[in-house]
C-alpha cells in the first residue's frame, strides 16, 4: 500500500519527510542522489534483506521488498536500475516477478538469488526473466559486490540512452547457425520462420567457427549432445569476444549446475529440453532475432550480455586457440545499419 511504498522510499534515501507527506497516491517523484543507482532486493526473509541493505546502502539507494507485489510497485514508481529476487517466496516466485519486471522495465537488470538448485526455476529465469546473473545462497560478499557493480554500470548506461525504435520482424541478412548432426531442427526452423533469416546447418563446434569466420551470425541454435564440452567452451568464449551473438541450447537432460554456469559465463538466451516442438520454438527464435536487431540499432545494449569471465575456458589448450580465432572475427555489428 501507499504507506509501505513511502516507507520503502524513505529507507532507500530517495524521499524526504516533507516529500513523503505530499506524495500523491498514484505516483511518486522520487528525489535523492540521481547519480546513485536504485537497487531493489526482494526476499521473504527479513534477515536476508537486512544483510543486503547493510552491504549496499552506502553505495546505492537500496529498496527492499518481502513480496513480489510490493516489488512491482517499486519498479513502477521509482525507476529501479537493478532487481535481485529470491526464487521461493509466497504468492509470487522470483521467476514470475522477474518476468513481469522485464515487461514493465526492460532496461532494469535482473538477477535471481536462491539457495535451491531448482532446475525449473533456473531454466525459467533464462526463458522468462532473461536474467543477467544467477546467484546462489550463501553468497560471497566480494563477489556479490562486483556482480551488483557490473549490473549497475549496465543499467545506468541503458537508462541514459534513448530507446531503440520498435520494428516489425523483417528479413535479416545475418544467419541462424544450427549446430546438430541431424537436419531435423534446421529444416523445422526453415518451415516456421518463413525466410526471416538464412539458416545454416553445421555438424560441430569447429564447423561453427568456420561459418562465423565467413558470415554474419545473429543466433546459434545448438544441440548440446554434439560435443558438449566443445560447445560449452565455444559459447563461453564467443560471448566474451562477440557478446552480440545470441544462443539457444537444446538438450535431452538438464543439469542445474551446468545451466547456472551457462547463464553466468555464456549468457545463454534460451535453454530448451527435448522433445522440441519447432512451432513452439518459433517464439524463442523470433525474440532472439528481435534482440539482435536492437543491438544493431543500439550497440550499447550489448553491455547487458557481459558474462562472468571463464578463465578455465580461455586457458585450456583448445580454448586458448579458439579464443584467438574468436577475437579475430570481423566486428559485423557495427558494419551495417
Amino acid at each position: 500500500d501507499k504507506a509501505r511504498l513511502i516507507a520503502g522510499a524513505k529507507d532507500a534515501g530517495v524521499m524526504a519527510g516533507a516529500e513523503a507527506g505530499a506524495a500523491a497516491a498514484a505516483t511518486f517523484a522520487a528525489g535523492g542522489d540521481t547519480k546513485k543507482a536504485r537497487v531493489l532486493f526482494v526476499d521473504d526473509e527479513e534477515r536476508i534483506l537486512n544483510a543486503l541493505r547493510t552491504l549496499f546502502r552506502s553505495q546505492y539507494h537500496v529498496f527492499t521488498a518481502e513480496n513480489g507485489a510490493l516489488a512491482l510497485e517499486f519498479v513502477k514508481r521509482f525507476g529501479i536500475h537493478v532487481v535481485v529476487s529470491d526464487q521461493r517466496m509466497p504468492n509470487m516466485t522470483g521467476v514470475e516477478l522477474l518476468r513481469q519486471v522485464k515487461d514493465l522495465s526492460p532496461n532494469s537488470v535482473r538477477m535471481l538469488l536462491t539457495g535451491y538448485s531448482d532446475l525449473a526455476a533456473i531454466v525459467g529465469s533464462i526463458n522468462e526473466g532473461e536474467v543477467f546473473r544467477f546467484v546462489k545462497k550463501p553468497w560471497d560478499n566480494e563477489d556479490m559486490q562486483k556482480t551488483i557493480a557490473d549490473a549497475v554500470a549496465i543499467a545506468m548506461e541503458l537508462a541514459a540512452a534513448p530507446p531503440a525504435p520498435a520494428e516489425p520482424l523483417a528479413k535479416l541478412d545475418a544467419s541462424i547457425l544450427v549446430i546438430d548432426t541431424s537436419d531435423a531442427l534446421a529444416e523445422g526452423l526453415k518451415s516456421v520462420l518463413g525466410g526471416v533469416a538464412p539458416i545454416r546447418l553445421v555438424a560441430s563446434p569447429e564447423d561453427a567457427l568456420k561459418a562465423l569466420e565467413t558470415e554474419e551470425v545473429a543466433l546459434i541454435v545448438a544441440d548440446l549432445s554434439v560435443g558438449q564440452d566443445g560447445l560449452i567452451t565455444l559459447f563461453k568464449l564467443l560471448k566474451a569476444g562477440h557478446p552480440e551473438i545470441l544462443s539457444i541450447l537444446v538438450t535431452e537432460a538438464s543439469d542445474s549446475e551446468l545451466v547456472i554456469e551457462l547463464i553466468n559465463q555464456a549468457q545463454i538466451f534460451r535453454f530448451l529440453n527435448k522433445p522440441i516442438q519447432v512451432r513452439q520454438m518459433r517464439g524463442h527464435v523470433e525474440a532472439a532475432l528481435a534482440k539482435y536487431r536492437a543491438f544493431k540499432q543500439r550497440p550499447d545494449l550489448v553491455r547487458g550480455q557481459k558474462p562472468v569471465e571463464s578463465l578455465q575456458a580461455k586457458t585450456s589448450l583448445w580454448g586458448a586457440k579458439l579464443f584467438e580465432r574468436i577475437l579475430r572475427l570481423p566486428d559485423r555489428l557495427f558494419s551495417r545499419s
